[in-house]
């Protein structure tokens, strides 16, 4: 019987997940012919204690700090990177292709920053990788878009592709607690990471959405040119405003072909009418929305991170190499051009210093100004008076992104404005 060899590169969350996985489901891979074996694990501190005497029914693994024993072993068939980062990674992943071996990775800022790269480099060496993980924790998006959409025309992909921002607008939301409070409490049950930076300004979704959008499209966009907002400055005064116009608010990524057959690509706040489904996904939970040509809307949702969810993906990539490993990722070459400045619907919601110097008539009067100037037409939503500052909304109807951002740098100059946000609005 053959035996599959696995060199395992983190044994953080994912990497227990994976080991666990892989571990209690040995008398399936015997059924179908082969045994799997994980005889290195690579690990960054050798002094923290393991569980690994528990696996009774395997040898234990060798554990190292050094993966080029994982990389350079002729024992080795599949490397699994779960350690995090990019440019070590980057090195695992050229040092596996290098000696003909197969590569999977739950790791997205490896594979968004180097996407053409690596799927490349695994075409000329005919060694199929595995990048299911790395987008949605167990939601199985990248087969879906390989298996099912080939042969489709894609229009759009909207998604709740992070569980920490979720978790914590959905406590927001539903049991009105603080955005501090909610995410300490996110940190205590796994749920965000110590350094949360990532997941709440939006770059983790970003990276995410480059995947997708380069599996759908083609196309390679650097993420420095997706607009990308986080949550970190939503207020009780974005919620009121969501509530009274019978929203929620979500962290959506959208990529999508526009009207002139452009693609755009962004990642930002989105009021949703709570009717639309989105609306509905609420704490660590994922979905995503592909809409074609051919398919319409059809949906996908799961859990989009921890241990479990995103290491059944990784295994599900080893089982894919083991049974057919010849398959590997096709890209298709539609690639649209891509337009940074999108168009959508938007609530702006501004804050503004209390002074003698302006009435409220003056400041509305001015805002309103602002904005004919650019000629955005608005829906004023009611002004409310705060302890130490004023808040008044707008609704837009279809606009360019740049002129809200312009519009925003202009009040900036005003001695009546103290901060603002951006949302995108979804009215169906």
């Amino acid at each position: 019987m053959k035996t599959i060899n696995i060199g395992l590169i983190g044994y953080g969350t994912v990497g227990k997940g994976v080991y666990n996985i892989i571990y209690n489901n040995l008398n399936l891979y015997k059924k179908m012919g082969f045994k799997i074996n994980i005889p290195y694990v690579c690990v960054n501190n050798l002094n923290k204690q393991r569980d690994f005497n528990k696996f009774t029914e395997w040898t234990q693994p060798i554990v190292t700090n050094n993966y080029n024993i994982i990389t350079n072993n002729n024992n080795i068939d599949i490397v699994v990177e779960v350690m995090g980062g990019i440019e070590t990674p980057l090195e695992i992943f050229n040092k596996t292709m290098k000696n003909n071996k197969y590569f999977v990775t739950a790791n997205k800022n490896l594979i968004a920053s180097n996407l053409e790269k690596i799927i490349d480099e695994s075409i000329i060496r005919k060694k199929k990788i595995g990048i299911e993980a790395c987008v949605a924790g167990g939601i199985p998006i990248i087969k879906t878009l390989q298996n099912n959409y080939l042969l489709d025309d894609i229009n759009s992909i909207t998604g709740i592709i992070n569980g920490t921002t979720n978790y914590i607008l959905t406590h927001m939301t539903k049991n009105n607690k603080k955005y501090l409070e909610i995410l300490e409490e996110a940190q205590k049950k796994g749920f965000a990471e110590l350094d949360p930076t990532s997941d709440i300004k939006g770059y983790d979704a970003r990276a995410k959405l480059s995947i997708l959008s380069y599996l759908a499209y083609g196309n390679i966009i650097n993420e420095n040119n997706i607009y990308t907002l986080g949550i970190d400055n939503i207020s009780n005064e974005d919620l009121n405003y969501a509530k009274m116009l019978k929203c929620s608010i979500k962290h959506l990524a959208i990529s999508k072909i526009n009207k002139e057959n452009e693609l755009n690509n962004y990642v930002m706040p989105t009021l949703i009418c709570n009717e639309n489904i989105l609306s509905s996904i609420d704490y660590e939970d994922n979905i995503i929305n592909i809409d074609s040509k051919y398919n319409n809307n059809y949906k996908l949702i799961g859990k989009g991170a921890g241990m479990y969810p995103t290491g059944i993906s990784v295994v599900n990539d080893i089982l894919d190499i083991v049974t057919n490993s010849d398959k590997n990722i096709i890209i298709k070459k539609y690639r649209p051009k891509y337009e940074y400045n999108f168009k959508s619907c938007f609530m702006i919601r501004i804050n503004i210093t209390k002074n003698d110097i302006y009435n409220i008539n003056d400041i509305i009067h001015t805002i309103e100004n602002e904005f004919n100037n650019r000629k955005i037409i608005v829906s004023r939503l009611p002004y409310v008076k705060n302890e130490s500052y004023d808040t008044i909304g707008y609704i837009t109807t279809e606009t360019h992104i740049k002129n809200l951002e312009l519009l925003i740098k202009t009040l900036n100059n005003y001695i009546f404005y103290k901060d603002s946000n951006i949302f995108n609005v979804i009215k169906n």
